[in-house]
C-alpha cells in the first residue's frame, strides 16, 4: 500500500501582495481592538519580537498571549491602516515574506513607542497559512 505524500510546501511568492496586506490589515485591526487571544493565532513559536529598547521571544503560545497582552492594553487605541502603508513585501525564500510598514507619523505610545515602522517576518506553516514568526521594531534613520 503506497503512502499518502504530504501535501507540498507553498511555492515561493504563492500568495499575492494582497493576501499579505490582509494578513497585514487583519493583524492591526485585532491589535486595534484588543483581541489578544485572536492576535496570538497569527503567530507561530518560537517568536521574536526585536527593538532597541526591547527583545521578547516567545516559546509557546501562552507566553506570546501575555506578551501581547501586556502591549495591547498598553497602546492609547488608534485606527492602523496597513495595505495602504505597506512599503514593501519581498519573499526572501520559499516560505519566508518579509513586510516593512510604516507606523503612523503621529506619535506612538506604550509597546511602540518611539517606532516609526515596523519589518514583519512572515512564514507559511505546516498547513500553509501565513505566521509571524518574527517582528522587527525600528526608529527612523538617524543622520
Amino acid at each position: 500500500m503506497a503512502r499518502a505524500s504530504r501535501p507540498a510546501l507553498p511555492a515561493r511568492g504563492r500568495f499575492g501582495p494582497r493576501d499579505v496586506a490582509a494578513f497585514i490589515d487583519l493583524f492591526l485591526d485585532l491589535f486595534e481592538a484588543r483581541d489578544v487571544a485572536a492576535l496570538t493565532r497569527l503567530w507561530d513559536v518560537p517568536a521574536l519580537v526585536l527593538g532597541d529598547e526591547q527583545v521578547h521571544g516567545a516559546m509557546s503560545l501562552p507566553q506570546l498571549e501575555k506578551l501581547f497582552g501586556d502591549a495591547v492594553f498598553a497602546q492609547e487605541p488608534q485606527v492602523f491602516s496597513g495595505s495602504e502603508r505597506i512599503e514593501t513585501v519581498e519573499w526572501i525564500s520559499a516560505r519566508v515574506v518579509m513586510v516593512e510598514l510604516p507606523w503612523p507619523e503621529r506619535r506612538v505610545g506604550g509597546f511602540l513607542h518611539g517606532v516609526e515602522a515596523s519589518t514583519f517576518f512572515l512564514r507559511t506553516d505546516q498547513r500553509d497559512h501565513l505566521k509571524i514568526r518574527a517582528l522587527m521594531l525600528r526608529r527612523g534613520t538617524h543622520e
